[in-house]
């Protein structure tokens, strides 16, 4: 699919539920690990499925390596989009050393474990027929693909990105189905040479009476996390980060909310600032797509969430969306973010 952008330029958009990420999702769900990979939405029989498949395969020596494993949220689906296929899962690229795409999930020695884990996967893949699985399951993955697609063709705004950000050559966008995930998303990053593929790894956690998944329940959708997932990828590029004196004003923040915040989520000062960037993009999007009141309302959710200065972000970019002769990219906004995050830390 693809929707045009307001420079006349395409944005290509994939919808698919990819193998790939359904084979580290299993493995996952079979070690125990994690509890985003513990979760089954009500109907979702498909999970059920996964588990009366591939249960007798518990002890297998690649679910016992993924059970040892320590790693961050997103890891499993960082690693998945790095490979070619469940049929090889050759590296897209070196895993040594780590891409720098993967290293915020598997850190830098992360090339040990995952390249491991492809390892022993291969022996999986063959051992458990995952690809008989894979194939016996084709009209679920491409029903629930057309469902999201006409929703995300529908309801989304994806040319957002380039008038915010700028044109991007080479850059692609994939959203991946993850019906094993329920509600958990994140954002992937492959860098190829001159091309870059941006991924949101989005979670399935409604699914209808015959055992499908739904893009919407009771007037709740995706769109808004799509955007937050692609967000980060966008911003991420730029260093606010490692500006000086964020991580003080980074761990002052969390300080003060650490009550209200989901810790194993966002415990740490990075996250606090990253999602706060992104989430006042999301207020953004709201205000420029859908109006101010589903602007405040969004904002409001992000509050209550434990992101308190979402709102005063989102009316700061203000200022760089209405000044890009000043702002030419979004790097050279960082100042203003390191004085906002420092002043809202009382620094």
């Amino acid at each position: 699919m693809s929707v045009r952008s307001a420079e006349s330029s395409p944005i290509r958009v994939s919808v698919t539920v990819d193998p790939r990420t359904e084979l580290m999702s299993t493995l996952w769900r079979l070690a125990g690990v994690r509890r985003e990979y513990s979760q089954k939405p009500a109907n979702a029989r498909y999970v059920e499925e996964v588990m009366e498949y591939f249960g007798p395969f518990r002890e297998h020596p690649c679910v016992k390596v993924v059970s040892q494993l320590q790693q961050r949220w997103g890891a499993p689906m960082a690693l998945a989009v790095h490979l070619t296929d469940t049929v090889n899962l050759e590296e897209r690229v070196p895993f040594e050393p780590i891409p720098t795409a993967i290293l915020h999930t598997w850190g830098p020695d992360g090339h040990i474990p995952a390249s491991r884990v492809v390892r022993e996967a291969r022996g999986f893949v063959a051992d458990a027929g995952f690809n008989r699985f894979r194939q016996a399951h084709k009209p679920l993955y491409r029903e629930t693909e057309s469902r999201h697609r006409r929703y995300i063709e529908s309801e989304g705004h994806l040319e957002w990105f380039p008038s915010i950000f700028g044109h991007r050559p080479g850059l692609t966008l994939h959203i991946i189905l993850c019906l094993q995930n329920a509600g958990c998303c994140y954002p992937a990053m492959v860098v190829l040479d001159e091309r870059v593929e941006y991924y949101c790894l989005l979670g399935t956690p409604y699914w209808d009476e015959q055992g499908v998944p739904v893009p919407t329940k009771a007037g709740f959708g995706p769109i808004w996390t799509i955007v937050h997932e692609f967000v980060h990828l966008y911003t991420d590029e730029s260093p606010y980060l490692s500006a000086e004196g964020m991580r003080e004003a980074g761990e002052r923040l969390l300080e003060s909310v650490k009550d209200r915040l989901d810790l194993e989520a966002y415990g740490e000062w990075e996250r606090v600032i990253d999602e706060t960037v992104a989430n006042a993009w999301v207020v953004r999007y709201e205000l420029a797509t859908r109006g101010k009141e589903a602007a405040d309302k969004r904002a409001a959710y992000f509050v209550q969430k434990g992101f308190l200065w979402t709102p005063a972000l989102a009316e700061l970019l203000a200022e760089y969306e209405n000044n890009r002769d000043d702002y030419a990219k979004f790097s050279s906004f960082v100042p203003r973010l390191m004085e906002f995050f420092r002043e809202q830390a009382g620094l």
